[in-house]
């Protein structure tokens, strides 16, 4: 591997799509304020690559150590330190700063908190049940997301439906990215919420994610007045027929090898939800 592409692995450039993609999704959700969204949109992702590259630090050192996924550095990686937190600081200044500009640096602030303590010892997030869910959905989809809506809207029970029901799905779908890990994340300890379910117990989980979300979405026609949002559910679909496949394996190295699949064909497809609201945003 070549010194710059360690640095840009570092980064994960391939998973700063979450982020930047919901907050773009808040400018179709208002029909407005452009310029504003796409500014809040990169200062996210600032502050989402800061966070990135203090998880990758963290987790070369346990889990990455035993993980499928080629994307992670290892802990034999040898890095600069100096241009390693040079990184970091340009990255948090500037997306600090456009949140400052844009009149929510509180929120770009908790952000930035939020995904450090998820990866940071000893308090980590990532390691706590619970914690570690509710940590990447609020970066990755209440803060890109509700923030530009609730500065420039009055905001009622609707719409708060509305975010509760994509977090369900949302997280429905991505589950699985954790669950891929599972035996990289037992073998170091971790006590993530997958681990302390277990693997059955955690496909039960995500299953009744998707489900309840499924349901509420179309029961409650979600879809009317935000069609944009009907995509997603209709891919999440997908998730729900899987979470029932894996249920349906005896062996946890098939739901694995199973889930690691998902990963590399939904992991693309979540890329074309950028162009594909960006779509909307200008239309």
């Amino acid at each position: 591997m070549t010194w710059m592409g360690k640095y840009l692995r570092l980064l994960r450039l391939q998973d700063q799509h979450f982020q930047f993609g919901c907050a773009l999704a808040g400018g179709v959700y208002l029909s407005g304020h452009y310029v504003w969204i796409i500014t809040w949109a990169i200062a996210t992702t600032l502050i989402s690559l800061a966070s990135f590259i203090t998880n990758e630090l963290t987790d070369r050192e346990d889990t990455d150590r035993f993980s499928w996924n080629k994307v992670h550095l290892r802990k034999g990686d040898k890095l600069n330190s100096t241009v390693v937190v040079l990184m970091w600081v340009v990255f948090v200044v500037n997306g600090l700063w456009l949140s400052w500009q844009l009149g929510v640096f509180i929120w770009g602030l908790a952000m930035l908190l939020i995904g450090e303590l998820y990866s940071f010892k000893p308090i980590r997030f990532k390691a706590r049940p619970g914690f570690d869910v509710l940590a990447q959905l609020t970066v990755w989809w209440w803060i890109p997301f509700i923030v530009p809506v609730v500065h420039f809207s009055a905001v009622g029970s609707v719409f708060w439906i509305f975010v509760a029901v994509m977090s369900l799905l949302i997280w429905g779908f991505f589950y699985p990215y954790q669950l891929s890990d599972f035996s990289a994340d037992e073998k170091t300890g971790l006590g993530s919420t997958h681990i302390r379910l277990g693997m059955r117990q955690s496909l039960v989980f995500g299953l009744i994610f998707v489900a309840i979300g499924e349901f509420s979405y179309f029961y409650l026609r979600m879809w009317s007045g935000q069609e944009w949002s009907l995509v997603f559910a209709l891919i999440c679909l997908v998730s729900l027929v899987c979470y029932l496949f894996w249920l349906g394996m005896n062996k946890r190295a098939n739901q694995e090898t199973s889930m690691q699949r998902y990963v590399g064909i939904m992991k693309p497809v979540s890329w074309l939800m950028v162009p594909y609201v960006i779509w909307w945003l200008v239309k």
